[in-house]
């Protein structure tokens, strides 16, 4: 998956239909692999090992682009487009 809005939630979603309105979109990515996300991992992502949760992904990335200036962006769980107005606002910071 090329060109991906990786968002940055500050509410932990766990439900679907939860959403965090505070969102942020942080970087583009491109997503060129996953596999199963294992207890190790949460040492390199930033979580306690008593968040690990059986059936996640670990994405390898490439191609980061890290916005300088993050854009406000509702976070959902899963795959979703953005709306018109945050890819608008997303592409005009990925210009600068």
């Amino acid at each position: 998956m090329l060109n991906v809005a990786l968002v940055q939630n500050n509410t932990r979603l766990t439900r679907d239909g939860d959403e965090d309105v505070d969102g942020r979109v942080v970087a583009i990515v491109d997503i060129v692999s996953s596999e199963p996300w294992v207890k190790e991992d949460c040492k390199h992502s930033g979580c306690d090992e008593s968040e690990f949760e059986e059936g996640w992904l670990a994405w390898k990335l490439k191609n980061i682009r890290k916005l300088d200036n993050p854009v406000s962006a509702i976070a959902k769980r899963k795959f979703y487009d953005l709306t018109d107005s945050e890819a608008i606002a997303v592409k005009r910071e990925l210009e600068t």
